[in-house]
């Protein structure tokens, strides 16, 4: 079962593998969660939607973030 994240992992892995949460529903601070686990939420799309979205979107969008961050760095 897909495990669909609404905020794209690479997004989340800029700062680690693991990072700290906040979780509303039970109000409470959760330490080093694996970021396969948050801002996700089991078939959120359909399994050939989430292949293109990973595809033709995130992957420019990752590319786009890795040039402009690079950019950043050098100067």
């Amino acid at each position: 079962m897909a495990n669909n994240h609404y905020v794209p992992q690479f997004i989340l892995r800029n700062w680690d593998k693991k990072i700290n949460v906040y979780d509303l529903r039970n109000k409470s601070f959760l330490k080093q969660v694996n970021t396969r686990n948050v801002f996700s939420k089991k078939r959120l799309y359909p399994n050939e939607l989430e292949k293109q979205i990973s595809q033709k979107v995130e992957a420019k969008f990752y590319n786009y973030i890795e040039i402009k961050f690079l950019i950043k760095v050098i100067e």
